[in-house]
């Protein structure tokens, strides 16, 4: 990683302890209100959902990366490659991702998150007011009567309706990348956020890092030629 990033991890690692306090006292507060909450060490059904990151985050995974997980990568990043240029729309996009590559690709066989020290704020902030089987279902193919059952069990004023998760750690840990967006525009004229996988991907094949220190145009430029500009799984926004 070029040294002009270095600056930017503290304050992405500052954002992630932030966000963990906030959601240590709330989840202690719905523990007194006897609010359950049914994440647990070992469940792993919200791994199958995409996953989106500023790149800064991506970048305070990346150096962690050994072997096999990097092998991952490139195999899973191939395959959003693919996807993403096959798919008509971002709902073709998300349901093929979900049927042809499944689960994130930093998840390892015993079910445990292999970054999970480092796991972006998306990740961070998802907390389950459901049993986990939801987290898994596929509603598209979910009977009317079933989904008006599961949106009707739902408090609108705990989660971020029409999900079962909680809000409050969602919306600010989207504030908090806001943050580490501005910051990194500030430095590089422009941020960059998207798939979790693709970005760490990129950096990989790329090194997405190096590349933005020349500009948003060059940036883009490598990224067409590299055929990996695919609007669906990475945003280049300038200031």
């Amino acid at each position: 990683m070029p040294n002009g990033w270095q600056h930017l991890q503290k304050l992405v690692e500052d954002c992630h302890t932030l966000l963990d306090e906030q959601c240590a006292r709330q989840l202690h507060t719905l523990s007194e209100q006897r609010v359950p909450i049914h994440c647990r060490s070992g469940c792993d059904n919200c791994c199958n959902l995409a996953v989106n990151a500023t790149l800064p985050e991506a970048l305070r995974i990346f150096p962690s990366l050994g072997a096999e997980q990097l092998e991952r990568i490139s195999q899973h990043g191939e395959g959003l490659v693919e996807i993403a240029r096959a798919a008509v729309d971002f709902k073709d996009y998300l349901r093929r991702r979900r049927s042809d590559l499944g689960d994130c690709p930093l998840l390892e066989a015993d079910g445990q998150c292999g970054v999970y020290s480092l796991r972006p704020l998306a990740c961070r902030a998802l907390f389950s007011t459901r049993d986990s089987a939801w987290c898994a279902a596929d509603f598209s193919v979910l009977h009317p009567a079933e989904k008006e059952a599961f949106l009707s069990s739902l408090d609108p004023r705990l989660v971020a309706f029409p999900t079962h998760y909680l809000a409050a750690p969602q919306e600010l840990g989207r504030r908090l990348e806001d943050r580490i967006a501005e910051t990194m525009a500030a430095r590089w004229g422009f941020s960059v956020s998207g798939s979790l996988a693709f970005l760490l991907f990129l950096e990989q094949r790329c090194a997405l890092s190096g590349l933005m220190e020349q500009g948003l145009a060059a940036t883009t430029a490598a990224l067409e030629r590299a055929g990996y500009h695919l609007p669906v799984l990475i945003h280049a926004q300038p200031i």
